[in-house]
């Protein structure tokens, strides 16, 4: 059906008209349907077709066709999709473009947008990245330059590079990790170590307290027991000497009566002379233990056995300052040892 003010052409079935004075590279579509060949002066996204400059105009007059998105001639694709028998002269790809916009997931992506290097779809096209603020490019237009480009080859370069440098990265952290696990085992081993210096210098300690304790204990009984010896002898020999003195005095045999009283009193004297030099109440006496303070005030105020510190950093010279032990392997991190040897030693200090 022929368009009032439209001068029809011979339409080609399978290719462009060429050489005639009438034919276009590039001509509208809804016209060539109606067998009139007219100049493309736009593009219409949604439709995906090519306007001549009255179908441009008038496009989205009808109400379904109000939000279509239109490009003008500068901006339109610059190569033609035949439909029905005509062969298509575009990129074949073009039926390839199915990835969904990030933005607009409903939507296909079809052009890139150079100034803000983003694939971007015909909503995107219409908000952000209009023709007149952007240099838009329909893909299908553009796509056919990158085979074997360097662009191409670039972007494969750059892709083998980060690949090598993640594996460097992972081998280079794996190695590290190794050394590090193995210094931290080496730490360990250097607080059990110390540890077990700790609890040999209290164990000396202890039993150096202990070792008085004992000493005390045994001079204590040997007093008790020198005092029970001399005691059961002076008691066995006045014994002796009043039995004698009664029998003497019984059978009123005065000399000798005389005689033994007389050495009965000197036994006294010597006995009184003997008891007045042994151990007596006041020689003994009654103990509590008093903690060493200093001792006590450390594992009061310590909070950690040492610290764990980087090879790398300097130690500050606070910390040298404050007993810890500096291990030398990492971010300094306070860390307490424990042991079930710690029952013992807190009833050493308190």
């Amino acid at each position: 059906m022929a368009v009032p003010g439209k001068k029809a052409s011979k339409k080609f079935s399978s290719t462009l008209s060429q050489g005639g004075a009438e034919d276009f590279d590039i001509y509208c579509e809804i016209c060539d349907r109606a067998d009139i060949r007219l100049p493309a002066f736009g593009y219409c996204v949604d439709c995906e077709e090519h306007l001549c400059q009255s179908c441009f105009k008038t496009h989205r007059l009808p109400k379904p066709l109000r939000h279509h998105q239109l490009l003008d001639r500068d901006h339109m694709p610059q190569q033609q999709k035949l439909h029905g028998s005509s062969k298509s002269t575009s990129n074949p790809q073009t039926g390839n473009l199915t990835k969904p916009c990030t933005k607009h997931t409903k939507e296909v992506i079809k052009f890139y947008c150079h100034d803000h290097h983003a694939l971007i779809c015909n909503v995107c096209v219409t908000l952000e990245h209009t023709p007149t603020s952007c240099h838009v490019d329909y893909i299908p237009d553009i796509s056919g330059q990158i085979l074997d480009s360097t662009e191409f080859k670039k972007t494969l370069k750059d892709i083998d590079k980060l690949t090598n440098k993640c594996y460097q990265m992972t081998s280079d952290l794996k190695q590290r990790v190794g050394i590090s696990t193995t210094s931290l085992k080496d730490a360990i081993a250097e607080i059990e170590n110390f540890r077990k210096e700790i609890n040999k210098r209290l164990d000396e300690l202890e039993k150096e307290v202990k070792d008085t304790a004992t000493t005390i204990q045994q001079d204590n009984n040997k007093k008790l027991k020198t005092t029970e010896t001399t005691c059961d002898d002076i008691n066995k020999s006045l014994q002796a000497s009043a039995d004698t003195l009664k029998h003497l005095n019984s059978n009123k045999k005065t000399d000798q009566l005389f005689t033994e009283l007389k050495r009965a009193q000197q036994l006294i004297q010597d006995n009184n002379n003997i008891i007045s030099q042994l151990p007596t109440i006041n020689d003994i006496d009654e103990y509590i233990f008093e903690p060493n303070q200093a001792i006590k005030k450390f594992f009061q105020d310590e909070k950690s056995l040492g610290t764990l510190s980087s090879k790398n950093k300097k130690q500050p010279a606070e910390q040298k300052n404050q007993g810890a032990v500096a291990m030398k392997l990492s971010t300094p991190r306070k860390i307490n040892a424990k042991s079930s040897s710690d029952e013992r030693i807190v009833g050493l200090l308190v």
